[in-house]
């Protein structure tokens, strides 16, 4: 569905706007911009090349579709005005980094390092899954093959490790606190929506954001 582009966008618009209008140290506000372009166009733009070829509507909103019948709509209404709050919501990782005035290099190369490798595992991630539903056995089953063999989620975990780097950063406590928070909504909201007996009745359809 096209709400799951904008999504991956707008976290990165969002997340460049705090980076951009920051007062922090200028080397941690480039290098989360350079990590965060990277990822938002490349989640945004995989979601766009496989939604503009569907045929048919994600097999997670059929399932709840059909299920709510006659409260579909405003249900979905409710449901997206939320992920347009969790799309500000992930991007106050970045709210974080735009504001630190201290920082080590060490942790900022290693931090750079940590993030290329999880967008670089997402990637691979969906590009299994992709092969995977492509092929002509795979309809009604669900993807276990490669990092899909040992989470249902495994973009989402990936995405955590882009973010578990912040913390080791020189950040006072309760800014430290919201970039945690963060990192465990990350896993939580993944976990508690996709979990829901609607989107396991969509079989392979599994989460691609």
């Amino acid at each position: 569905m096209w709400v799951d582009v904008f999504w991956a966008w707008s976290v990165g618009i969002v997340g460049m706007s705090f980076l951009v209008t920051g007062n922090g140290a200028l080397v941690p506000r480039v290098a989360a911009g350079v990590l965060l372009l990277l990822w938002s166009l490349r989640l945004g733009s995989h979601i766009f090349q496989r939604v503009s070829q569907e045929t048919s509507e994600d097999g997670r909103y059929a399932a709840m579709r059909e299920a709510l019948g006659s409260k579909a709509q405003p249900v979905f209404l409710v449901f997206f005005w939320g992920q347009g709050l969790l799309a500000w919501g992930f991007a106050l990782t970045f709210w974080v980094v735009g504001e630190q005035d201290l920082f080590t290099p060490p942790f900022v190369l290693l931090g750079v390092a940590i993030g290329l490798l999880a967008i670089a595992g997402e990637a691979l991630a969906d590009k299994q899954l992709s092969d995977f539903k492509k092929r002509p056995d795979s309809k009604g089953k669900t993807c276990r093959e490669g990092f899909w063999r040992y989470s249902r989620h495994p973009n989402y975990f990936l995405r955590v490790a882009a973010l578990g780097q912040l913390p080791g950063n020189r950040h006072r406590r309760p800014v430290r606190g919201v970039v945690v928070g963060v990192a465990v909504g990350h896993v939580r909201v993944p976990v508690v929506r996709h979990g829901h007996p609607l989107h396991r009745e969509a079989g392979a359809q599994i989460p691609r954001r």
